[in-house]
């Protein structure tokens, strides 16, 4: 880009000269810093929930957040507030069943409390789907659960005690 010369009048009938250079690389950065930011907030607008891991994707592929953004928005658009917490109980059963981290459990018993469903429906599909899958996924599901409805309660996930007497 040519730099923009401008007379400036100055005092005693002297003039400056200005020199004007448009930065179009820091205004493309400006740019894609706003898309990135609007993504991330679109992630939380229509998904109710944002990971760490959208916003790595922000920053490394913003078309594939995009993406997913799109298609999350074209599943669940049309979804009654019932049909939405289905859809979100279904999810748990099958996170649980896959023994996901407990984090992206949590993400949806928090989705599926926020369209209607209760406390005890979420801790009941966790433990039937839990049932299936085994102690750990059980308690991967049971501590995502506990995150969301009982924070006060000690997590499921560590060693309590340890002792040599059962060896004996």
């Amino acid at each position: 880009q040519e730099p923009e010369h401008r007379l400036t009048p100055a005092p005693g009938g002297a003039t400056i000269r200005r020199l004007s250079i448009i930065d179009t690389e820091g205004v493309q950065k400006a740019c894609q810093l706003n898309r990135k930011q609007a993504e991330k907030e679109n992630v939380t607008r229509i998904s109710g929930f944002r990971v760490s891991a959208h916003d790595f994707l922000a920053e490394v592929d913003l078309d594939a957040l995009k993406a997913r953004n799109d298609h999350w928005e074209a599943q669940h658009r049309g979804l009654s507030r019932e049909e939405r917490k289905h859809e979100e109980l279904r999810r748990i059963a099958g996170y649980v069943a896959m023994r996901n981290p407990v984090y992206h459990i949590q993400i949806h018993v928090h989705a599926a409390h926020g369209a209607g469903a209760t406390p005890e429906e979420i801790y009941s599909v966790i433990n039937e789907a839990g049932s299936w899958a085994g102690g750990a996924a059980r308690q991967n599901g049971m501590e995502a659960w506990r995150l969301v409805f009982r924070p006060d309660l000690p997590s499921l996930l560590q060693v309590v005690e340890l002792t040599d007497d059962s060896l004996k």
